[in-house]
């Protein structure tokens, strides 16, 4: 949205910006299942076959919000006190829901806190179900003297979005 912006190309409000940590890490004979809690403050696990796994908890992990042009960058700072809440409230969390979570403290051979911005059209809290972020099929796509912007809503619209840019670009 801010690059956005330079050329007088606002979203359509509301819009949020969040910046979400998680748990990434390595253990090679965990038994921890890929699964998604959708029960108010959702988390979710990845696992992947070679030993790789990414935890989040929402409550735990949301560590800065916003809804201006710029994300409040200055709140998302990921200091070793935020790094140390998130892993403590991550594993906590999932581990009511998934018992194998508890042993990743001793098991894992790689655990570490990352975390990355998130931006959507829509506001609101996610436990909230008439929050509008849940209704991520709402996304734009913006033309201006040549310039495309494209706001993919899920990043698993991206392939589809791209090849209608690409029809775009060859009709231009």
């Amino acid at each position: 949205p801010a690059v956005d912006a330079t050329l007088g190309i606002v979203p359509p409000a509301p819009w949020t910006h969040r910046f979400r940590a998680g748990v990434f890490g390595r253990a090679e004979e965990t038994s921890l299942p890929s699964a998604v809690l959708c029960t108010g403050p959702f988390g979710d696990v990845k696992r992947y076959r070679d030993g790789r796994f990414y935890l989040s908890w929402y409550e735990a992990g949301l560590l800065a919000e916003g809804d201006e042009i710029d994300p409040p960058r200055d709140a998302a700072e990921l200091t070793p006190e935020r790094r140390a809440r998130v892993m403590r409230g991550t594993l906590d969390a999932l581990s009511n829901f998934f018992p194998a979570t508890r042993e990743l403290r001793r098991d894992a051979q790689e655990l570490e806190v990352r975390g990355g911005w998130v931006y959507a059209i829509g506001g609101g809290s996610l436990a909230d179900r008439a929050s509008t972020l849940h209704r991520r099929d709402k996304f734009a796509m913006t033309i201006d003297r040549g310039y495309i912007s494209v706001d993919t809503a899920k990043y698993s619209l991206a392939p589809w979005l791209a090849a209608r840019v690409a029809l775009i670009a060859v009709d231009a």
